[in-house]
């Protein structure tokens, strides 16, 4: 029995773009674009209407931008999957979207070979952070003082955070429950003043608590 494809969205307000990205995609085993949606609104409606596995969408948009609609389509939907793209270099648009609540993201002159990557990373629940861009990025996080300073215990699940494994793999590393996790997840967002595991994930690395390459490994 085959797998179904990868289904996906791309959200985009310049044709070129839309079609140049459904033309990177168009042989792709595995991947089927389903959608295209020109603006933030349009996008919210299609997520809505098609349920794509993975949403590409670009952070500046016309009536509503990336971040906005990538936060409200997880307000409908908590398991949606979002990579954000942006034609500029990092800078706070980016970190908007990921706050929001995207998995991933891409700068748009990426390749193709990256792209695909985040696509099945996203598609799988794991975060996408490209070590070029994310290098870079780190440099834009603002200087922060956790709110309290994190346990070992914390420390060591925010590592298994940072490798994209879920609450359940994680439980199952360390040899404890799966709502003990989560309770231990809740505390270090507190603590960190992180909206998310992505987020905390760049928290992380910023601090040295863990690695790019580490990130990447797994």
């Amino acid at each position: 029995m085959s797998t179904p494809p990868i289904t996906v969205l791309i959200v985009d307000d310049h044709a070129v773009v839309r079609q140049g990205l459904r033309a990177l995609l168009l042989t792709a085993e595995g991947i089927e674009v389903v959608g295209e949606a020109t603006d933030g609104r349009e996008a919210i409606a299609e997520v809505e209407r098609l349920n794509p596995d993975v949403t590409l969408m670009d952070v500046v948009l016309p009536h509503i931008d990336g971040p906005a609609a990538i936060r409200a389509i997880l307000q409908r939907d908590p398991e949606a999957r979002i990579v954000a793209l942006s034609g500029y270099d990092i800078d706070e648009r980016i970190l908007g979207a990921l706050r929001a609540g995207a998995l991933g993201y891409l700068s748009k002159s990426s390749s193709r070979e990256a792209l695909l990557e985040a696509i099945r990373q996203v598609a799988r629940g794991r975060a996408s952070l490209p070590a070029d861009l994310t290098r870079r990025l780190l440099t834009h996080l603002k200087p922060q003082t956790p709110n309290e300073a994190l346990s070992d215990r914390e420390v060591e699940i925010l590592r298994q955070i940072s490798k994209g494994l879920s609450n359940r793999q994680t439980a199952e590393q360390l040899n404890i429950s799966e709502g003990t996790v989560r309770t231990h997840v809740s505390n270090i967002l507190a603590k960190l003043g992180a909206e998310n595991r992505v987020e905390a994930t760049l928290f992380a690395l910023r601090d040295g608590l863990t690695t790019l390459d580490e990130c990447l490994a797994s």
